[in-house]
C-alpha cells in the first residue's frame, strides 16, 4: 500500500478495476469500504464517487483527530473488507495536511 502527501486534512482511498462498471464500484468497493470507515473514530465525512472501473473515497478527518492516526486506522480497515476476489489490486490510499 502506497501513503502520498497531497495537502489537506483528508484521505482519499482509490480503487480501480478496469472490468468493473460504475455500479459494481458502488457496491462491490465503495459501499463495504465506507461502512467499515464509518466505524473509525476521528472522521468528520466520507464521500465517494465511482465510475466505470475507478472508486474514489474521500474522508474528511476532524481538526481534533491526528491525520496520521486515522490513516493507519483507514488502511487497516481496508485490509479487513472482503473485496472481490479479482480486484488487481488493494485500494490505495493518499493522505495529507496538517497533523
Amino acid at each position: 500500500m502506497r501513503v502520498f502527501e497531497v495537502g489537506t486534512r483528508t484521505i482519499t482511498v482509490v480503487a480501480k478495476h478496469s472490468s468493473a462498471g460504475a455500479d459494481t464500484m458502488a457496491t462491490e468497493i465503495s459501499a463495504p469500504l465506507e461502512r467499515r470507515f464509518a466505524t473509525i473514530s476521528g472522521i468528520a465525512s466520507i464521500a465517494s464517487a465511482s465510475t466505470d472501473g475507478n472508486s474514489t473515497i474521500t474522508i474528511e478527518v476532524e481538526p481534533e483527530s491526528s491525520i496520521d492516526a486515522v490513516t493507519l486506522e483507514v488502511q487497516s480497515a481496508i485490509s479487513e473488507v472482503p473485496l472481490p476476489k479479482d480486484l488487481p489490486l488493494q485500494p490505495t490510499v493518499v493522505t495529507g495536511g496538517a497533523r
